[in-house]
């Protein structure tokens, strides 16, 4: 799920609230659906998926710093 501008005119998969191009909207490229920005329920998983990838990232840099710390230091 992601935040973008909408491309073109639909309607909200779960409210049916329109969506106009230009628009600021949700879209979860893995079903090909949008969801209006007021949508509470795309708004949490757009936070969730963020908080996901968030500590992802953390945890890979994290790793690669401990990696590279013995490498450099031989152990």
């Amino acid at each position: 799920m992601e935040k973008i501008t909408a491309k073109f005119n639909s309607k909200c998969k779960s409210t049916g609230l329109l969506l106009r191009k230009g628009d600021q909207i949700f879209y979860d490229r893995q079903n090909k659906q949008a969801y209006h920005i007021t949508d509470q329920l795309a708004a949490k998983r757009y936070n969730d998926s963020i908080d996901t990838n968030t500590s992802n990232f953390i945890a890979a840099q994290e790793e690669a710093y401990f990696d590279n710390f013995c490498q450099n230091n031989n152990i």
